[in-house]
């Protein structure tokens, strides 16, 4: 096996994930406006259901369905709570660091330890979106 970098290797590399985390960012973004979606949803759910109750006597039927429904919402609730909670994200970006540590490097240097980070960012952000699904 060759162990030296090849240039095309680095270039496509580095071209191929330097987006990735941006791109988990968005992903979790979408996750938990789906989950503010699922809330919602529950929410007009009760509310239908409460507001009907109104209307039924009070059967057995009507009063089973709205426990079911409260009991169910409740969930959602609590489902929802732990799935919003602010979860730490990681980003890969080195402005700050590129000129001060970066200016006497070659290129494909600096491109490999970015790919470095990237792969260890994306890892960190890869078990954030596993608990978020």
């Amino acid at each position: 096996m060759n162990e030296q970098l090849d240039e095309k290797t680095v270039e496509f590399i580095f071209e191929y994930t330097k987006e990735a985390p941006e791109r988990q960012g968005r992903d979790i973004d979408a996750l938990d406006t789906k989950m503010v979606q699922v809330f919602s949803a529950a929410s007009v759910v009760v509310g239908l259901l409460g507001v009907s109750s109104e209307n039924l006597d009070d059967s057995p039927v009507a009063n089973g369905f709205l426990a079911l429904a409260v009991v169910s919402y409740v969930v959602a609730a609590a489902v929802a709570l732990f799935h919003l909670y602010p979860k730490e994200q990681r980003r890969s970006l080195h402005v700050e660091d590129l000129w001060p540590k970066g200016w006497n490097q070659n290129v494909k240097d600096l491109q490999h330890s970015l790919i470095e980070d990237i792969r260890e960012v994306n890892t960190f952000n890869k078990n954030v979106l596993e608990q978020k699904r």
